[in-house]
């Protein structure tokens, strides 16, 4: 979150599940290895070292009650006066509640386990009776579909589709981890650089 921005939620668990080894390494840097040492590993350390005196059983819980009641007291009382600002906040922008740790990842969780073990949805058929056109059936040589996975533009807005304006460059690679599309390289010229997803394809 404090690196990439990202926001904890199921489909980021998934990440996690189900990303391989060899796309996984690429987070792992040198800062990412300082930053676990630092705010990690080392407090770690140092707590080992400490000594650390409790008080006895009954007083301890005591504590720990007195100040759980006491957080929830005061959290009760800024809602009171608070209500009115943050409600319509949190109803228009529900997104805020995946940056809220640890309840995000403990959400996260939940959902993406109740969403592998939820009952499979099952997938009908569709356009069974489809086929081809007059002129679809006049072409010898071979045709290759295009499917623009993840855009949000009109159809009448894509230079794939005949736009003047070039609106799509590459579509490159990439929904989320766990879910992937690649380069089309079907329509671009001779040779050709994705700058999007630093592939070179020679059609």
């Amino acid at each position: 979150m404090d690196q990439y921005g990202t926001a904890i939620d199921w489909s980021m668990i998934q990440n996690v599940a189900e990303t391989d080894f060899r796309e996984g390494k690429e987070l792992l840097t040198w800062k990412f290895l300082v930053t676990v040492g630092l705010t990690g590993i080392l407090p770690s350390v140092i707590l080992v070292f400490i000594n650390v005196t409790y008080p006895p059983m009954k007083r301890h819980l005591m504590q720990i009650g007195g100040g759980i009641v006491g957080c929830l007291t005061l959290a009760t009382i800024l809602l009171f006066f608070l209500y009115k600002g943050l409600a319509p906040t949190l109803r228009e922008h529900r997104e805020l509640r995946y940056l809220l740790a640890p309840t995000n990842y403990i959400q996260a969780v939940n959902s993406y386990f109740k969403r592998k073990w939820a009952e499979p949805i099952v997938r009908a058929p569709l356009g069974t009776d489809a086929a081809k056109g007059l002129v679809w059936n006049t072409v010898k040589r071979r045709t290759v579909t295009i499917i623009i996975v993840g855009e949000t533009a009109r159809a009448m807005s894509f230079s794939l589709n005949g736009y003047a304006r070039e609106t799509n460059h590459c579509s490159p690679a990439g929904l989320t981890s766990s879910i992937s599309s690649v380069c089309n390289p079907a329509v671009l010229p001779l040779p050709y650089l994705c700058r999007a997803c630093s592939r070179r394809w020679d059609v």
